[in-house]
């Protein structure tokens, strides 16, 4: 119910949003339900030669876009939804040269939420291969603010700074920056679990940012009469004249807000403090060659360097969810950034091979890999290895005291028990299984690695997980789940389906996947190569977090 009028929820399709280029408009100002996707038609006019047309993947949210849609904001900050956007060269004009077309980019765009967007080639540079695109996008305004702010102030080691909600995207950001510079920051935010988070973070002072008084009196606590050098603020009211007051002789106030910001003769009657108001939406578009080579480039080599990482993301799918991420934007609730994924233009919403022929493509498939393995001297050496295998676990049990075993092996001791009965078969060794079949000595180095060591990891002496992976390497598993001929027959399998489907896929649309248990990657190794130009997004899981760091060190040419 609103005002006089009785709304319910209806299912409209006006046209396929799957299928077709479409953008978020605002039908009218005031709730977040007057947003709506239309569809994209044509630009209007030709790209110019100074510009390039991204095809959007991902767009960062800011807290302005929430003022936008709400009409909370001064005129002169009103502008088109959505700013900061990753995603790839569609085409780029004729003077263009650090982008070519199909080049990953990132950087900003006004009213890139939408599946294309256009924008001045100074405006975005290549996406570093350590950033996703959704991790890109977290970064552009945040880092860029804060980078330029903390130029700007001089900040450096010893300075003290006071940064207002700092669980926020560009607190989160400037806390990383300042710990970086190993100047002090006294940190302000207001949720319970936003207090946890920067205490892991490792901030050791802390005050609310609910109370502009509780605030003041924790920070001169902290404080002991001392002042500040520097403040960073995105908050309004009262926060900002009390911070002020904080401040020492020629302090610096960087202000990031949108509402409540002093005007130049209520800031110019504080003599003792610089009062600075800083919108990168709008200061770079007024020196592009600026911001490209002294903000986004910086950006982009340190994120390859790995300087810089980004910030936690809370993703959401426009077609289904922007009312949901700019609701849970509003009222405050992310540690992080909020990012709008932009995949309804390019992504095949199904796949167009049929079951049929896609059995018929595996069937023949996987007839002619089990011709090539010599599938009798396979079931020789696997029954050799399995007799192997026995013989280090009865070796392992030989006088063993039951009372030694720790007590989470106790159920895999009875396993063992049950099945180490010695079947008269004679002695094997490593070679003797090799030679049956070449293709299982993988499997056979990691027995001839592990069995020895039965008995103490039984005993807990030894750790399992460091048997498996000595060091926190993979060197010793990869090979059994990569290289193996048992491996590679279900590999190559899986491999010739994703061939299959993206031979269907149509002109201009991609595949998203998910690897569920992807393990050690090696399904990944063989298909990642095959899916490279046809994959929007491919998502690796597992419930291992060594797996989940190896692969993000291992496939990081495919990263975003």
């Amino acid at each position: 119910l609103r005002r006089d009028n009785l709304h319910v929820a209806r299912l409209v399709s006006p046209f396929e949003l799957d299928r077709v280029p479409a953008r978020l408009t605002i039908a009218h100002r005031g709730a977040l339900t007057g947003m709506s996707l239309e569809p994209q038609g044509e630009f209007e006019s030709e790209l110019l030669s100074s510009e390039v047309e991204v095809e959007v993947r991902a767009v960062g949210l800011n807290f302005r876009d929430v003022l936008i849609v709400l009409g909370a904001l001064p005129e002169r900050f009103m502008a088109e939804l959505g700013s900061d956007c990753a995603g790839t060269v569609q085409a780029a004009g004729s003077s263009v040269r650090h982008i070519l077309r199909r080049t990953p980019c990132f950087g900003l765009a006004s009213g890139c939420l939408a599946a294309y967007a256009r924008t001045d080639a100074r405006m975005q540079v290549a996406k570093p291969a350590a950033l996703s695109f959704e991790g890109a996008t977290t970064l552009i305004s945040t880092w860029c603010t804060v980078h330029v702010g903390f130029e700007r102030i001089s900040l450096r080691g010893r300075r003290r700074l006071l940064l207002h909600a700092a669980a926020g995207g560009v607190g989160l950001t400037a806390l990383e920056y300042a710990q970086w510079l190993c100047a002090p920051a006294l940190c302000t935010a207001g949720a319970p679990h936003k207090h946890r988070l920067l205490r892991r973070q490792g901030v050791a002072l802390m005050a609310s940012s609910r109370d502009a008084a509780a605030s003041t009196l924790g920070a001169q606590r902290y404080l002991c009469g001392l002042r500040l050098h520097a403040v960073l603020n995105s908050l309004s009211a009262d926060f900002i004249s009390a911070a002020c007051a904080l401040l020492g002789e020629r302090g610096r106030f960087e202000e990031i807000g949108k509402r409540g910001i002093w005007s130049q003769g209520r800031a110019g009657a504080i003599r003792h403090v610089a009062y600075d108001v800083r919108d990168m939406s709008a200061e770079a578009p007024m020196n592009p060659e600026w911001f490209q080579r002294s903000v986004l480039r910086v950006l982009a080599q340190r994120a390859s360097a790995e300087v810089v990482h980004s910030l936690p993301v809370y993703e959401f799918d426009i077609v289904h969810r922007v009312q949901d991420a700019f609701r849970f934007l509003a009222n405050g609730k992310n540690t992080g950034k909020v990012v709008l994924r932009m995949s309804c233009a390019h992504v095949a919403p199904a796949l167009q091979l049929g079951f049929g022929a896609l059995r018929s493509r595996l069937d023949a498939s996987a007839g002619a890999a089990a011709a090539a393995i010599d599938l009798d001297r396979l079931a020789d050496a696997l029954s050799l290895l399995d007799r192997l295998c026995r013989q280090f676990v009865r070796e392992a049990l030989k006088g063993l005291d039951p009372t030694t075993v720790v007590k989470w092996h106790h159920k895999l001791l009875l396993q063992w028990c049950a099945g180490a009965r010695d079947g008269g078969e004679g002695q094997v060794d490593g070679a003797a299984v090799e030679r049956a079949h070449a293709g299982v000595a993988p499997e056979v180095a990691l027995a001839s690695r592990c069995g020895p060591h039965l008995r103490a990891a039984l005993q807990g002496t030894t750790a399992y997980q460091e048997l498996l992976f000595p060091g926190g390497s993979m060197d010793a598993v990869l090979p059994v789940y990569q290289d193996a001929v048992v491996a590679n027959f279900y590999n190559g399998v899986v491999l010739a389906a994703v061939e299959a489907v993206v031979a269907g896929l149509e002109d201009g649309r991609q595949l998203c996947v998910l690897e569920v248990g992807a393990g050690t990657g090696g399904t990944a190794a063989m298909v990642l190569p095959a899916l490279q130009n046809a994959c929007a997004q491919y998502l690796f899981t597992d419930v291992s977090e060594v797996f989940l760091l190896q692969a993000q060190q291992r496939f990081a040419e495919y990263a975003g």
